[in-house]
């Protein structure tokens, strides 16, 4: 059977469409996610990173810590090669940029191992609101920086100032100034 289905507690993970060649090297499934407890899911999303547990890093200012919802896409890879086209519809989601869980976040991305694209991400908190929509690129494997330009907008109507600055600032500088207030607005990044 093409089919997986998968469950842990409040975790229910259903793949169908799966197909590998091993030949290849190549496959596709397609993937859904029900999630009661997102806190439980972010520790696989980081597996293989590397560590120290006498100074762990803040957790990425994406990496959500609690909430519910749903992550479903689809996956196909062919070597080292990958594309992913991803959907998010999450409830009381928390993370480092949401500064505090957030009613709903719901989005569409893109992932491939040289960038994200069509990333189009709102999240809402009462009457504050955050979009981020736009293209990420990546290093590629054994790179400092990634090889095309950033486009990525940003905005916020009644923001926390910290979650814009967990996402904006490297983790050292927004700890070392920690930001307050709300922020209004719309920022363009490129390059």
């Amino acid at each position: 059977s093409d089919a997986i289905r998968l469950t842990a507690p409040a975790q229910r993970l259903a793949i169908d469409g799966f197909t590998f060649d091993l030949n290849r090297v190549a496959g596709s499934l397609s993937y859904r996610l029900d999630s009661g407890d997102l806190g439980r899911v972010a520790p696989l999303l980081t597996q293989g990173a590397p560590r120290n547990p006498s100074n762990e890093p803040p957790p990425p200012f994406w990496l959500p810590t609690a909430g519910q919802g749903v992550v479903a896409g689809d996956l196909a890879i062919d070597r080292a090669n990958y594309v992913t086209h991803m959907s998010l519809d999450l409830q009381n989601a928390a993370a480092p940029i949401t500064s505090g869980p957030v009613d709903v976040a719901r989005g569409t991305l893109t992932l491939r191992p040289t960038s994200v694209d069509d990333l189009r991400l709102a999240l809402s908190k009462g009457a504050a609101a955050l979009t981020v929509a736009g293209r990420v690129p990546l290093a590629g494997t054994g790179k400092a920086r990634a090889s095309a330009p950033m486009a990525l907008t940003v905005e916020a109507r009644a923001w926390p100032a910290a979650g814009i600055a967990a996402f904006l600032l490297p983790p050292d500088v927004a700890a070392a100034w920690p930001m307050t207030g709300l922020v209004t607005g719309r920022l363009d990044l490129g390059g």
